[in-house]
């Protein structure tokens, strides 16, 4: 993982995984930065967003049937929206390939056994 600021993060590629950075280091949620928007914004893909819906009584509808019930929402991954901020000050950490690989590896072991033993299956075919 590298910390870069604004401008070398504007030129890093669409789909750069990163998390926004405080001068403390302290991270964000991992974030994905979809595309560039003009010369200082971006789209950005927050990973830890549980839905997208264009009104608080839609979201608050989805939020109520993920707690009183057993179903799942499943997460949108692909909603993005403006990053807008501007703040030429912020820093940004990105994450590299064997850091993406790792995180890739480890949330694979949070699979269900037959999920991994499917997978496994696939594999060896």
């Amino acid at each position: 993982m590298r910390i870069v600021n604004r401008k070398a993060f504007m030129g890093t590629a669409d789909n750069t995984v990163f998390c926004y950075a405080s001068k403390h280091c302290d991270l964000s949620d991992p974030c994905i930065k979809v595309s560039n928007c003009g010369d200082n914004d971006f789209f950005v893909s927050d990973l830890n967003e549980v839905t997208a819906q264009s009104s608080i009584d839609q979201y608050d509808k989805i939020k109520d049937m993920m707690i009183n019930s057993l179903k799942s929402d499943p997460i949108n991954f692909d909603v993005s929206g403006r990053d807008g901020m501007f703040n030429d000050d912020q820093m940004f950490a990105i994450y590299d390939t064997d850091d993406l690989l790792n995180m890739i590896d480890r949330l694979a072991k949070c699979l269900p056994k037959e999920v991994i033993e499917a997978l496994a299956c696939m594999e060896a075919e």
